[in-house]
């Protein structure tokens, strides 16, 4: 018969009985695993990430990461290899690798429910250019442009007074779709996503 040992912090620990396979053992203590870290990140000794970018369709983080068991389920289901293990061992989304292209496949996967349908939009995000951008520096670039599938990256002509100037990027941001697109394309790595409600008004 199974019996129980007292770990440090009160936890228990099932152990078998003699001829329980290695594998009903390795599961037992995932699922501890499991349960321990969850204990944990709603006792405050996990601090999860607090600026990065949650998977499509992921509730607000609060509810997000009480409900996430770090399983890589998502991870490993993402077709173009956007979401990333981060820290703490959270997922998280990393547009240099690519855009997302909203297949569902991550949501459909989840089976702890921090991912919901009912999200929407499923990626509020916005895209913030730096100064470092090469037209705001005087080259003329359109890069991110071609990355957008929306079209919501636009170029309009600039006057100078020795002629036509270098267009800047402008966001139309009722078409963005968040899907961070224009991030890889760009040369100098100017172009950041961030979530739209920390953009004031005029960047949202």
């Amino acid at each position: 018969m199974p019996h129980d040992t007292v770990l440090n912090g009160g936890e228990r620990e099932t152990k078998p009985a003699d001829g329980q396979t290695s594998s009903a053992v390795q599961n037992s203590h995932q699922s501890t695993s499991t349960v321990i870290s969850r204990r944990h990140l709603l006792r405050g000794r996990i601090k999860p990430p607090a600026d990065a970018l949650l998977p499509p369709w992921s509730h607000p983080p609060t509810l997000f990461y009480s409900r996430c068991s770090r399983c890589d389920a998502c991870i490993t289901a993402c077709p173009e290899r956007l979401i990333v293990r981060g820290d703490g061992g959270f997922p998280q989304i990393d547009f240099r690798q690519g855009e997302c292209d909203f297949c569902r496949k991550c949501l459909e996967i989840c089976e702890d429910h921090a991912l919901s349908g009912e999200v929407n939009p499923p990626l509020p995000l916005r895209p913030v250019i730096a100064d470092n951008c090469l037209p705001k520096r005087g080259v003329a670039c359109q890069s991110c442009r071609d990355g957008c599938e929306p079209m919501a990256l636009r170029f309009p002509p600039q006057l100078s007074s020795g002629g036509r100037g270098i267009a800047l990027p402008q966001l139309e941001s009722d078409l963005c779709s968040g899907c961070g697109g224009c991030v890889a394309p760009c040369p100098v790595g100017a172009i950041t996503m961030v979530p739209k409600a920390n953009l004031t008004p005029e960047g949202a």
